[in-house]
């Protein structure tokens, strides 16, 4: 989750006080606190005003903290990394894909060093029968057994009163990821999935210098 993540950003990325990263759908900024004071500036976006509400109100005394609802509205060239951290499986469908890299060259530094970091990718052949069941193994490891029991019991009745399109989460092999990413001028490496998952995978694209 969450908290994995944080480690394995505080583990992995280096002068993070010379570093400009956006965290795209943010939601609450969850991800942000504990990381703002680290970097030179840690930014959020996300569709949801009300999410976004919410994260303003608890990022007030950061001043390298700005917050985006409106994606016409995020700085152009300033970012040195793009966190995407669980949005991409609600993407809908490959073209919006490829248009959010098509944006993030855009919003990333022109210097060739400008990264998008994707965890919890969905691939084709993933269960979530299984998912489940490593998540409930995992929880009891940790004592948490109960919420965890009680977080899959709504999403499982969630999905049995939603439709089949409302929980069409979108699934993309690591291959596919691969080909559209080097379409759009980023080289891409699979890395072990950040997330709770080992059947979820995560991915590391590196804008190239040629724009």
């Amino acid at each position: 989750g969450v908290e994995g993540f944080q480690e394995w950003i505080n583990k992995n990325i280096l002068t993070k006080k010379q570093i400009c990263v956006l965290d795209y759908g943010c939601s609450y900024f969850d991800l942000g606190i504990g990381l703002t004071d680290k970097f030179k500036c840690f930014d959020g976006f996300d569709i949801d005003v009300t999410a976004i509400a919410i994260a303003q109100e608890r990022m007030r005394s950061k001043s390298n903290v700005s917050l985006y609802h409106d994606e016409e509205s995020i700085p152009k060239s300033l970012y040195n990394i793009i966190f995407v951290s669980s949005v991409v499986q609600y993407f809908g469908e490959i073209n919006n894909v490829i248009t959010f890299l098509k944006v993030s060259r855009e919003n990333l530094l022109k210097n060739g060093l400008g990264k998008i970091i994707i965890t919890d990718l969905i691939p084709k052949n993933y269960n979530e029968y299984y998912d489940a069941i490593e998540n409930l193994l995992l929880a009891f490891k940790n004592k948490l057994f109960i919420p965890m029991f009680v977080h899959i019991l709504k999403a499982a009745t969630q999905k049995f009163i939603m439709s089949d399109s409302e929980l069409n989460l979108l699934r993309i092999n690591p291959n596919t990821l691969k080909r559209i990413s080097i379409e759009n001028g980023f080289s891409f490496q699979i890395i072990k999935n950040i997330g709770i998952s080992d059947r979820r995978y995560s991915a590391i694209l590196t804008a190239v210098q040629n724009r």
